[in-house]
């Protein structure tokens, strides 16, 4: 009797997310393996990350390896390099993976392609496109399956940004829309109605248990026992997430911050101030709010020193379990970080949103409160007052979070159920090369596709 050959176990390709740096991409991406981990255990993971000695000093996880997919590695390096592989597979040249590079190998060796970008072929971010482009097109070419789950994505009223996305989203296994409003823009593109699909945030499918790195629990514990104590002698804690990106769009945003915070602790309240992105020891605000934080603390002690008695900043390295426990003790939450909202969502505690884009007003929308969010620019006028509003309406909103939470979960595990209808028919056929099915063909019917 011959015994059966072991199935290799499904490889997933994942880009669009980091450990390091942006920790609503950390959560994105821990979210994204631990999903799959619950449905296949032995999923070995390649993720590509704009951070990728970073990542790998952080993760000493076997079954997850981290390559190179900075910009210019994604220009000069992995899409030549791709599409030299497609040419060979064209003329029939059999020329062994490992010959074009581990990035492209590892590609080819792929059941899928997870995308987890956060916002992707938008109006108004032009410099963005042959990024967005080039993290998608070696897949495309090679005939392994593109899943980009929950991003936020147009409008498509830009002719360049229409002729970037449109080729690309087509070749798509599946886009989820992040909103309604992303979902109208998906309409709009006239692209297949079978192609996309609503469905919430990842990160609201966010476990701790998740989690891929331990960094500073002992300062974590510190900060959990100061709110705990402000908690106890009946403070109202407000916890601030700047984001340093709004620093630099708006050269006022610092000072607003700072004067709301001043009014908030002159009425009796504790500040916290969180970041959302962490790159500990660097001193660039791309996706590092703890640059952000430090100008808000240095605008609040020219003011008055004694104010800082009442403000607690967090300027260290933490992950998405970390920041989560930080917050769970405060009132409100006031965030200009889109995952810095979704995090206190998913905790039931209200938030103030300071933003700059539909991605925002998208998802509050999902809980019935759009217009706690507000525009940088245009909308931070009495910005105290508009704060104090929501917490004076903090039952009400608590009780749409209820009312809704359940529903929004839901939504965003939906995507981990089609991840598992299509990664499991690839274990049960055995086929892990990635190039069996084209997505076009799967959405036209014309081959089988395996519903377990």
């Amino acid at each position: 009797m011959i015994a059966a050959t072991k199935k290799a176990a499904p490889r997933v390709a994942i880009i669009g997310g980091t450990l390091w740096g942006n920790r609503g991409a950390e959560a994105m991406l821990t979210t994204t393996i631990g999903r799959i981990r619950e449905f296949i255990p032995d999923a070995k993971f390649t993720v590509y990350s704009y951070y990728p000695s970073e990542d790998r000093e952080l993760c000493n996880d076997s079954n997850i390896e981290f390559l190179d997919c900075r910009p210019l590695t994604l220009a000069l390096k992995t899409f030549p390099l791709s599409l030299s592989a497609w040419l060979c597979k064209l003329l029939h040249l059999p020329l062994p993976n490992h010959w074009f590079g581990k990035e492209v190998d590892r590609i080819q060796m792929s059941d899928v392609l997870i995308d987890i970008g956060g916002i992707t072929f938008c109006d108004g971010r032009e410099k963005f496109l042959p990024f967005n482009i080039l993290t998608l097109l070696p897949a495309v070419l090679l005939r392994v399956p593109v899943v980009k789950l929950s991003q936020a994505m147009g409008p498509f009223q830009s002719l360049l940004n229409r002729l970037c996305a449109m080729p690309v989203l087509v070749r798509c296994e599946k886009v989820f829309a992040r909103g309604a409003i992303t979902l109208s823009h998906l309409e709009s593109a006239a692209l297949p109605t079978e192609l996309y699909q609503q469905a919430a945030d990842i990160a609201f499918s966010y476990r701790a248990e998740f989690s891929l790195t331990d960094e500073n629990s002992a300062l974590v514990t510190e900060v959990c026992q100061w709110a705990e104590r402000t908690r106890e002698e009946h403070a109202r804690l407000f916890t601030f997430v700047p984001s340093s990106l709004v620093m630099q769009k708006n050269p006022n945003y610092v000072q607003k911050l700072a004067d709301c915070i001043e009014e908030l602790i002159d009425c009796g309240h504790d500040v916290l101030l969180l970041p959302n992105a962490t790159r500990q020891g660097s001193s660039k605000p791309r996706n590092n709010d703890l640059v952000a934080i430090k100008s808000v603390l240095e605008s609040v002690s020219n003011k008055d020193s004694a104010l800082l008695n009442k403000v607690r900043a967090v300027e260290f390295d933490v992950n998405t379990a970390g920041l989560r426990k930080m917050m769970w003790a405060s009132d409100l939450v006031v965030t200009s970080r889109f995952h810095g909202m979704v995090a206190a969502l998913a905790l039931r505690i209200p938030v103030f949103v300071i933003g700059w884009s539909h991605k925002y007003e998208e998802v509050l929308a999902d809980f019935e409160c759009p217009a706690n969010a507000v525009d940088h620019g245009t909308g931070t006028e009495n910005l105290t007052s508009r704060i104090m509003h929501s917490f004076n309406e903090i039952d009400s909103l608590k009780s749409l979070i209820d009312d809704n939470l359940e529903r929004i979960e839901a939504s965003s595990k939906s995507q981990f159920d089609f991840l598992k209808k299509l990664l499991v028919c690839e274990a049960e056929s055995g086929d892990h090369s990635g190039r069996s099915r084209s997505s076009t063909q799967t959405r036209t019917g014309k081959d089988n596709v395996c519903i377990p």
